[in-house]
């Protein structure tokens, strides 16, 4: 099962992310399904993406970590982010830091998260 989908507010479109209680195996497929859907995307894509009780563990760090060097800082995307908390805060800034042009920008809800999503389009 994927945590992907595809939603609309106020007239803009984004891929939103959940992790929320998948287990490991589903969140690994959702890590692969957004690197591919990022890739067909035009540059830039910013994702929407609950993060609210996401349990990472050490392989999926190491094939985050791939695929953001690979696929999502080369693409330039923008991942807002809300419900980050302990491991995940920490993993998000690392994120960023080595994405080559990924962002990561914590937000304090899904509202908060398209607000900010707006904002960007302009």
């Amino acid at each position: 099962m994927s945590g992907l989908s595809w939603r609309e507010a106020d007239g803009v479109r984004y891929l939103h992310v959940a992790w929320a209680a998948l287990p490991e195996a589903d969140m690994l497929t959702t890590l692969e399904d957004l690197a591919a859907r990022i890739a067909e995307e035009p540059a830039g894509l910013a994702t929407v993406t609950d993060a609210r009780g996401m349990a990472v563990s050490t392989r999926f760090l190491t094939r985050a970590k791939t695929l953001n060097r690979d696929v999502f800082g080369p693409r330039r995307g923008t991942f807002l982010v809300y419900g980050l908390s302990g491991i995940v805060q920490v993993m998000a800034r690392g994120f960023s830091n080595v994405g080559g042009g990924s962002r990561v920008v914590p937000c304090r809800d899904e509202d908060h998260a398209v607000a900010l999503l707006h904002a960007l389009r302009r």
